[in-house]
């Protein structure tokens, strides 16, 4: 990330490894002094996490995976290092992923720091890939409204939900920045304006209770926001204060959307009652740095994290699987969303299990684009939709299929929408069925092995499939 220090200009991740001891930028000081804090014990590192030295999701992540590894440096014991960093926050799904991540490496032989290191490495690979999907759908002109801080800061290096505006504004689409304070520990107004006024993006800090005058008056475009935990429903956690604006969006007839690496997505919690909300010292609502705004006596509450619903908003940037749209996909955002499709074909291809993508478009062009992404179409480029629907429970196109494929009918999923006579000879010749849901009569839903609300949701159910079998409720 690009810092300017007084007349200097240094390229920085927001934490890093070193011999016997975890780097991080100290968020707490921003911007109004920049200094590095140097964790040389597990316990420093637990401190960084839990007192946001470091924060957002993936940063927390990074800093975990950099704990278990200097634990291991120090030969210390991993399990006890493990119930330090884990103690530390309950809410952001990364840190007990990493922290997982790097007792499997351990336990296998193999070098945390190494294991750390390509972790980090992922989620920020995933990051970038973000902005580049991102940008995609950023149109010149664009007002955008962001919460909290998804930048750099949160993710070691490009962000979340700041990637695409990053890309965009590299590709030299002119874009305004609407920037929450996010109450109370103002981590826009400090942290994301921050970034931005490094990058050179025009943007401006608004406060909290202002977002929805800006979309009431059409100078909001589109809304972007990160994740702590994405659910397997598509519910997400985030800072505080996101669930508001999801409804102001909707509300506007603004797009919402949500922007995270895997390591956010927790298959194993079913929706947003399961999710975990940290609630946090009062002393940060009642102070504004060291002058107390609240009379004496008074109560505070404070939950660092609200839940937002999967239907309040458009779409998800979840990587690997690129942009994944909650309504149904036409022509023009087939485009959005294929440049997702070879990562999940190739993460379902390594369970053993192929994948039929089917459109109600003209099959041959959905074909050449498959295969200019380096991807064997399922269905031959002679059969579109109609001919699938119009064959009825004829299961002899699905077994053509499935031998051109190379796979076992219970080795297959087939993927449609509105076309029960499909359905039909799918589940004849032996395979699972699922359906994205467009307004399919009780009859066509009774037919189907499992039901996708959304595109979101569907991608959820294959990955489910393919790692245990069974999809959660």
């Amino acid at each position: 990330m690009k810092i300017i220090v007084g007349k200097r200009v240094k390229n920085l991740p927001s934490l890093w490894y070193g011999p016997k001891r975890v780097c991080f930028i100290d968020q707490r000081l921003l911007p109004g002094r920049f200094a590095i804090y140097e964790a040389r014990t597990v316990r420093s590192v637990a401190f960084a996490i839990r007192e946001m030295v470091v924060r957002g999701a993936p940063a927390i992540g990074a800093a975990a995976a950099y704990g278990m590894a200097l634990a291991q440096e120090l030969g210390q014991d991993l399990q006890k290092a493990a119930l330090t960093i884990r103690a530390t926050r309950p809410t952001a799904h990364d840190l007990f992923y990493a922290v997982d991540l790097m007792l499997a490496a351990a336990s296998e032989g193999k070098s945390v720091a190494q294991a750390a290191a390509d972790f980090v490495e992922r989620t920020v690979e995933q990051c970038r890939r973000i902005g580049e999907h991102g940008a995609r759908l950023i149109e010149t002109g664009a007002g955008i409204l962001t919460h909290c801080n998804a930048g750099a800061l949160a993710t070691v290096e490009y962000g979340t939900a700041l990637a695409p505006i990053r890309m965009a504004h590299n590709l030299g689409k002119k874009i305004f920045v609407f920037v929450d304070e996010t109450r109370p520990r103002l981590q826009g107004a400090r942290l994301t304006a921050w970034e931005l006024l490094n990058e050179g993006i025009p943007h401006a800090v608004i406060a909290d209770n202002a977002a929805g005058h800006f979309m009431a008056r059409g100078e909001v475009d589109m809304v972007i926001v990160g994740a702590d935990r994405i659910t397997a429903s598509g519910d997400f956690a985030n800072k505080i204060g996101t669930y508001e604006k999801a409804v102001l969006a909707k509300e506007n007839g603004i797009p919402f959307y949500v922007a995270a690496p895997t390591s956010t997505f927790d298959p194993c919690t079913r929706d947003g009652r399961g999710i975990p909300i940290e609630e946090r010292s009062e002393d940060e609502v009642h102070m504004v740095g060291r002058t107390r705004i609240t009379p004496q006596g008074a109560l505070a509450w404070n939950p660092a994290f609200d839940i937002t619903p999967a239907r309040r908003y458009r779409a998800m940037f979840l990587e690997p699987f690129g942009i994944l749209a909650s309504g149904p996909p036409d022509d023009a955002k087939l485009a959005a969303l294929l440049p997702g499709a070879r990562e999940l074909l190739e993460e379902l291809s390594r369970t053993g299990l192929h994948i039929g993508l089917i459109a109600d478009c003209d099959s041959r062009q959905l074909d050449r684009m498959l295969r200019r992404l380096g991807i064997d179409s399922f269905f031959d480029s002679r059969t579109n939709a109609r001919e699938i629907g119009a064959a009825g429970p004829d299961q002899r196109i699905f077994r053509s299929a499935l031998r051109k494929a190379g796979c076992e009918p219970r080795q297959a999923i087939f993927v449609g929408s509105s076309m029960e006579p499909g359905i039909q000879g799918a589940r004849a010749a032996g395979m699972t069925t699922v359906f994205l849901d467009a307004g399919m009569s009780r009859v066509e839903l009774e037919g189907a092995d499992f039901v996708a609300s959304s595109p979101a949701r569907l991608v959820k159910i294959l990955v489910e499939l393919a790692y245990t079998g069974v999809p959660a409720d």
